[in-house]
């Protein structure tokens, strides 16, 4: 079974679990795991009737000779860091004639979403680098607000899980121009 949000896995890797976050046991020995995240699909009928599924293909975020294991957020919010990681100069959106996008954080727990406009071409077609510190904001700020908000899921609880431990894998066009971040978790630390 195939997810958009996440990238291909080695047949070892696979699973029947529609989220990562459900098919590992409690007391496992994986310190590095996929945040959990539902897709977003439009409600309505209007809106589903007339909604396409994402057509641009995903945005990823790899720091040179480590393909598929994202970049720290960390190190994405911190600092310039378009030398830091693979193709960070790319401008990665520009053959979509996109002008924003929707950002959608669909935190496993949490019943509101993260729904935010980021601005892909207002000067000039946005680098990867941007856009990766774009979505760590986005991942900062969601932490901070919902720090101390109850989660219905405790263990993916946003005060649980510190801005430190994520890594930004991916960007995915869910549908139309809502977009959602592919994110590790580790917890080694």
């Amino acid at each position: 079974m195939s997810n958009p949000l996440h990238c291909p896995l080695r047949a070892s890797q696979q699973s029947s679990y529609s989220s990562l976050g459900g098919a590992v046991p409690s007391g496992t020995s994986s310190l590095i795991r996929r945040l959990p995240q539902a897709m977003y699909t439009p409600s309505g009928k209007w809106h589903s009737a007339n909604s396409r599924p994402g057509s641009h293909p995903p945005v990823t975020f790899d720091y040179p000779g480590h393909h598929n294991q994202g970049v720290r957020m960390q190190h994405l919010i911190a600092q310039d860091c378009s030398g830091l990681i693979t193709g960070g100069t790319d401008r990665v959106l520009a053959h979509t004639g996109l002008q924003k996008i929707t950002f959608r954080i669909m935190w496993t727990g949490y019943t509101s979403d993260w729904v935010r406009p980021i601005e892909v071409a207002s000067h000039g077609p946005i680098t990867r680098a941007k856009l990766g510190q774009l979505v760590a904001q986005n991942f900062a700020r969601f932490i901070e607000i919902h720090s101390s908000t109850k989660s219905s899921e405790p263990a993916w609880a946003a005060g649980h899980i510190r801005f430190d431990m994520l890594s930004l894998i991916s960007l995915i066009n869910t549908c139309d121009e809502n977009w959602q971040a592919d994110i590790y978790v580790d917890f080694r630390g």
